[in-house]
């Protein structure tokens, strides 16, 4: 903490004296200054300056900022006028003391004359025994730009008023002019409002493209930053592999390939783990399909192995799903043979065999928890529970001999692991040497286009939100998990069940030499690539930028809006500034009821119906605009829309970061747009306002996606799979409690409703009715006047 600040707080507690050394560092090193005018009390606050300089400079091991050096003037500390031990601050609280910029010639020639000198006689050039004389000899050299030295030989032995009277002319002729033009200024008030408008479009312009390139950059090595385990515990090299259970997964395989029938599995599962003396369980589940209408129906079996060190407090889960070309089933029944000896477990681990994927696993943990979270999934209570769960590990395993794992970390509603548990995974890979890459991602070169490329994928699947892999239904019951699949490559494969046994075991025993929970990691995060990851405090920065620039932009349409202001102590007011409640209101009201209409229309849907029922609505919502009416300033209904678009994009920044970005940089970069007053320009804004419709742009991104990440797949086929995304969606939102579905018809929706009926209306038209209204007001008046005096005439 400063000095100053230590000072001045006892006088004025607020932030903005906490803070000023860090603006004052920001001002000077954004603008690369090297020589800064201040004063002599400042020389603190460029040492502080120089820190932050020197701290980057090493941080990102690059010379970005020089060193700062302090230019002092003739005068490097003026002092109070009341007080000559203080310097000359509003901060003091101390008026008299101080010559104000608007102060008046009067007001500048009384704070003068009485300010503090001494009772000694003629003038004597003493510092530190007339401190008050001092200090008008040293403002009035810099005032008049005279040397110090040739003003006291002038002034010696002189009488104090002369000084004074001097002073006093010298201020008013150096003050006037510029108090004059600030009060011009002040006076044509609508000139100040223009300047700030334009002033704050360019600043909206800079914001967006430099948050655009900032989002852009996270792909870069520089800003990007290495992954890393916090949690000693989890290093990998604090286990020692003992899977050696390979002949043992290969037995198990062929009989559990022989078994055909469904009931004929299950038994034999349940006689597997009851074999290796762990308590086996089944349990059986129902869903209702909202939208296709369908009832699943499947079943659960479960075996819980008992750690010997404690009594089930906690517990790991290690699941996977039951298929027809599922090796993973064998691996896990191997692995109890390895477990089922060992005592060095401190955790019970939960062997999960589920059916129909993530409505099984969702089953489950429903009941583990014993809570309801949806009426459509129904299922038989869980018989025997162990501690509270820790981690969870899902394998896919669709062959057994492969050459890459991927791993998918994405949860519901965007929600991310800790990272902890995403970089144990990788570095296990790495000791195993397994090649281990992210989702759809296609090599892990690390290089930037590498990188954004990534990061592009993995943002998409988790904007989505919806259920990607198994391992995401842990998430929303605080139980951090990753999925992990095998991947096969024609004629490259060289690791078997030997290689993913001993990654299953060393993931396990890990997470079991963890004491605690997941805590000192990071849980929001972005990944470029295996390597690398974004944290918050970096990512939040560009989309922080993204909604400044809408939020200029709000402040340009405000200052548009005012046609005067008046000047009461220097202070502006917006006074006549006309915000027709009504106006706002109404659109509001009209956009939220058609996304009311919107989540009304989910429960009539069905698999046939879903590309009609959307359009419809689409339809509804552009044509019915023509209802709201006229607006008589279209310019505070743009920066009404513009706000709501601000708490919108603040509100899912907080909930799903990747969703907010997909959706604020096209969006905000339409939004911003101004009205333009030629029909072309409206039909052309109108088209880019359609573009960025939220179904319109799930289609783009859809086709988007499919051209950079998956190129063999055609183009045509993409809406097929879309329908079915958007259905999973939709059903998710009541059977998985994902809600995408709810924030476009709630938020989404409505505030781009709120932008069309801004961009249908012809402006000049809009002009014309409000010309047409003021004068027709003003016919009115006139007409009642003339009857209010005809009245009179008659009364009298």
């Amino acid at each position: 903490m400063l000095p100053q600040y230590k000072e001045k707080s006892q006088v004025h507690d607020n932030l903005g004296l906490l803070t000023y050394p860090v603006l004052m560092s920001a001002d000077i090193l954004l603008f690369h200054g090297t020589h800064i005018p201040v004063g002599e009390d400042q020389n603190i606050h460029i040492e502080f300056c120089n820190s932050i300089a020197q701290y980057f400079n090493r941080a990102y091991k690059c010379e970005v900022f020089q060193t700062v050096s302090q230019l002092l003037t003739t005068s490097p500390r003026v002092k109070s006028l009341a007080d000559p031990s203080l310097k000359m601050s509003k901060s003091y609280g101390k008026a008299s003391g101080v010559i104000g910029m608007l102060d008046t010639d009067d007001q500048i020639r009384k704070k003068v004359k009485k300010a503090v000198t001494d009772s000694f006689g003629p003038i004597t050039v003493d510092q530190d025994e007339r401190p008050g004389v001092y200090n008008l000899l040293l403002l009035l050299s810099a005032v008049s730009d005279t040397d110090f030295r040739e003003v006291c030989r002038k002034y010696e032995y002189r009488n104090v008023v002369e000084l004074k009277n001097d002073l006093s002319e010298c201020l008013v002729g150096t003050v006037g002019p510029v108090r004059d033009r600030a009060l011009e200024l002040l006076g044509d008030i609508g000139y100040v409002e223009k300047v700030l408008s334009v002033g704050a479009e360019k600043a909206s312009a800079l914001l967006y493209v430099a948050g655009v390139v900032g989002i852009a950059l996270f792909a870069d090595m520089r800003v990007n930053q290495n992954s890393f385990v916090s949690e000693n515990a989890l290093l990998p090299g604090y286990v020692v592999t003992k899977y050696q259970q390979q002949s043992v997964a290969v037995t198990l395989n062929k009989e559990f390939s022989s078994l055909k029938d469904k009931a004929e599995r299950h038994q034999w599962i349940i006689d597997q783990f009851t074999g290796l003396d762990l308590e086996v369980y089944a349990q059986n589940f129902t869903v209702d399909r909202p939208i296709t209408g369908d009832k699943i129906t499947g079943d659960n079996i479960y075996a819980i192995y008992r750690a010997p060190k404690v009594a089930s407090t906690e517990a790991i889960v290690f699941s996977t799903t039951l298929t027809e070309s599922q090796f993973a089933v064998p691996l896990m029944i191997s692995l109890c043979h390895l477990i089922s000896k060992q005592t060095i477990w401190a955790k019970d681990v939960i062997f999960l065999i589920s059916e129909k994927e993530e409505y099984g696993i969702g089953a489950w943990l429903q009941s583990y928890h014993d809570v309801t979270t949806t009426p459509y999934i129904t299922a038989s209570p869980v018989l025997a529970h162990s501690g509270a769960i820790q981690a969870a590990l899902h394998l896919d395993m669709p062959v057994y001999s492969f050459q890459r794992l991927r791993m998918y970390v994405e949860a519901i509603n965007g929600q991310l692991p800790d990272i902890d548990l995403v970089v144990l995974v990788r570095q296990i890979c790495r000791q195993e040497r397994i090649e281990l890459l992210l989702r759809n991602a296609p090599h892990d070169i690390g290089d930037f286009t590498g990188n954004l490329l990534g990061l592009h994928a993995n943002m998409a699947w988790q904007a989505a939100g919806r259920v990607s892999f198994p391992s995401a239904l842990y998430h929303p019951y605080n139980i951090h998990a990753v999925g992990v699949q095998t991947e096969s490559v024609a004629r490259r494969n060289k690791f078997s069940w030997q290689h993913i046994g001993r990654f299953t075991e060393s993931v396990l025993r890990s997470v079991n030499n963890l004491e605690e929970q997941f805590h000192t990691a990071y849980y929001f995060y972005l990944m470029p690539c295996i390597e690398r990851f974004v944290c918050l405090s970096v990512y939040m920065i560009p989309c922080g930028l993204l909604l400044a620039s809408t939020a200029a932009k709000v402040l340009s349409l405000w200052f548009q809006c005012g046609t005067k202001s008046e000047v009461v102590g220097a202070k502006m007011f917006f006074s006549d500034i006309d915000v027709n409640t009504i106006d706002c209101v109404y659109p509001l009201i009209h956009a939220i009821l058609f996304g009311l209409l919107n989540e009304i229309a989910t429960s009539l849907l069905t698999q046939s119906n879903l590309l009609y029922v959307l359009l419809a609505t689409q339809v509804a919502v552009i044509s019915s605009v023509v209802f709201t009416g006229v607006r008589e300033d279209w310019r505070l209904h743009q920066a009404f829309v513009l706000l709501l678009h601000v708490l919108t994009m603040v509100l899912l920044c907080m909930l799903n970061i990747s969703l907010t970005i997909f959706y604020a940089i096209p969006t905000t970069l339409v939004f911003l747009l101004q009205v333009p007053t030629s029909k072309i320009g409206r039909t052309v804004q109108r088209v880019l306002l359609l573009a960025v419709n939220p179904i319109v742009l799930v289609v783009l991104y859809s086709y988007l996606y499919v051209f950079l990440h998956l190129p063999d797949q055609s183009q045509g086929s993409v809406l097929g799979p879309l329908l079915e995304h958007a259905t999973s969606v939709i059903e998710s939102k009541y059977t998985l409690g994902v809600w995408t579905w709810s924030a476009y018809c709630y938020l989404l929706l409505p505030v781009w409703a709120l932008q069309w009926t801004l961009h249908l209306p012809d402006v000049s038209e809009v002009k014309e009715v409000v010309d047409e209204g003021e004068v027709s007001a003003g016919d009115k008046e006139g007409r009642t006047k003339e009857g209010v005096v005809e009245e009179k005439n008659k009364t009298e």
